[in-house]
């Protein structure tokens, strides 16, 4: 309903560390093809931020599933939103 009334742009991470070079095409085509503006990430920023705070942390919270979030990364939970807090910058 959103998309079809509303010109809708996603911003978001694509899953991969993107090389320089790539960059620019990648970001034409998907935003051509899905409306889609890309935020490119690098291995070091991705890892803690994605598979640290927003997978362990956010995603079991926002989803009602508080009895899901990975206590083991509660060490790493200072570094990991640093470099959700970066990412999202």
């Amino acid at each position: 309903y959103l998309s079809t009334s509303n010109e809708t742009v996603f911003v978001n991470w694509p899953g991969t560390e993107i090389d320089t070079h790539s960059q620019e095409g990648v970001r034409k085509k998907l935003f051509q093809d899905y409306n889609c503006v890309p935020v490119f990430l690098q291995n070091e920023l991705s890892v803690p931020f994605y598979k640290g705070f927003c997978h362990s942390i956010l995603w079991p919270i926002f989803h009602s599933m508080e009895g899901s979030v990975d206590y083991m990364k509660l060490p790493n939970l200072y570094e990991d939103q640093n470099a959700y807090i970066s990412a999202n910058q």
